[in-house]
């Protein structure tokens, strides 16, 4: 027939060296099953006296003289030794075997429990790890659905959006939205000199420290303004007396600082006035110095500047972009302390309107920090004006009224 054709070629073909290495595989598995032996160890048990009946049945009957009766008496014996042999033997195979499988089934047991729990951990460490992943897609999802919203409004999907220019939007993406500048920190001093005719001089130092926090190199410029007019009561308005005088910039290392300091750009200098014009009632500051500042690297611009401002002011110094760590310094000179002039400080930003504290050092100098971070255009403003005189003390002179408007500058 066909297909005892075609199984006949399979068969010829197969190779004799592995038919003989098959068989002798099976051989060595049926040679190693526990089962075999236990049934060889019954069959011995059960077949040792029915063999031996046999085997005496037999041997030839017994008689003639006492001695043959001897030759019988030990021939029984044997019999009978080798058939207690064989079903002691049996039974000690099977009851082996037994025990074996026993030992075999309890390992096989633990392994199973050892499997299962070890997958029982796996699946709660998966469960763990797809909740986490879960939580962090949610996340993502809802920063993705903040940053479209902000887009949204942004790019015309508000009324917001639609009263703003395009030049506006400008503004609010590089400076809120996508700025690539940071300010780890900011220190602002200035030190109050009182003159003649209830006039003060502020001399104002800054040291801001900024870090590129865009994905490429992004190039240093520097700019800064002052206020250029003194706002008085009436219609008048005099000349502040605005200047700056000096800027230091560069990397914020040790050798960086110093070598900025050894060669600083001076405004006063020839050809440096160019840097500095003025735009309405302010006076303008700007520079390129050329310079490329790597990703997350950190540079430091410091501004020496002085203007003129009345005895009662009101100064106010913005920022020009993100800045954390806000310390503001202010320093008495003369015959100023903080016995006799009031310094009131307040933040310009987001949180409590309250008064923040400052703290005192000595009677010339008030120091006052905002260590969260301060937003584009916010900053702080500090209100002064002598104290009036003790009762007693005679008729105190006149107090120049307060400016009429903030004198609002920044760097």
């Amino acid at each position: 027939m066909p297909g005892q054709s075609a199984s006949s070629e399979v068969v010829r073909s197969a190779d004799p060296e592995v038919v003989r290495s098959a068989e002798r595989n099976i051989v060595l598995r049926l040679l190693a099953s526990p089962y075999l032996w236990m049934t060889l160890g019954l069959l011995a048990v059960a077949l040792t006296e029915p063999l031996r009946e046999a085997v005496l049945r037999l041997h030839p009957a017994v008689s003639g003289p006492p001695p043959q009766v001897q030759t019988e008496d030990i021939f029984e014996r044997y019999v009978d030794l080798g058939a207690y042999v064989l079903e002691h033997l049996g039974a000690v195979i099977f009851v082996a075997m037994l025990v074996r499988l026993a030992i075999e089934r309890q390992a096989q047991n633990e392994v199973v429990t050892r499997l299962r729990n070890a997958l029982n951990q796996e699946v709660a460490k998966a469960f763990v790890d797809v909740n986490a992943q879960v939580g962090l897609f949610n996340t993502t999802v809802a920063e993705v659905n903040a940053s479209l919203k902000t887009i949204q409004v942004m790019t015309g999907g508000s009324l917001y959006a639609q009263k703003l220019k395009p030049a506006d939007r400008q503004v609010i993406t590089t400076t809120f939205l996508d700025p690539a500048f940071f300010r780890p920190s900011y220190d602002l001093a200035i030190l109050l000199t009182p003159k003649e005719e209830d006039l003060i001089a502020v001399e104002i130092t800054t040291d801001a420290r900024l870090q590129n926090i865009s994905n490429r190199p992004q190039p240093l410029k520097i700019s800064a303004f002052l206020d250029n007019n003194l706002m008085q009561q009436g219609a008048r308005s005099v000349p502040t007396a605005s200047k700056f005088h000096r800027f230091e910039f560069g990397a914020d290392t040790p050798a960086g600082r110093e070598s900025a300091a050894r060669q600083p750009f001076i405004v006063s200098q020839e050809g440096n006035e160019k840097f500095v014009r003025e735009v309405g009632d302010r006076l303008v500051f700007a520079y390129d110095p050329k310079i490329n500042i790597g990703r997350e690297e950190i540079y430091f611009v410091k501004m020496s500047a002085e203007q003129q401002m009345r005895r009662s002011d009101l100064f106010v110094w913005t920022m020009a972009m993100p800045t954390e760590k806000l310390h503001f310094t202010v320093r008495l000179a003369g015959e100023l302390t903080t016995e006799n002039f009031t310094l009131i400080a307040r933040a310009m930003h987001h949180g409590e309107p309250d008064n923040f504290e400052g703290k005192p050092t000595g009677n010339k100098e008030m120091l006052w920090c905002i260590e969260n971070v301060v937003l584009p255009f916010q900053g702080i403003q500090l209100w002064w004006s002598p104290k009036p005189a003790p009762p007693g003390a005679g008729k105190s002179a006149d107090v120049a009224p307060a400016a009429e408007r903030p004198v609002i500058q920044g760097a």
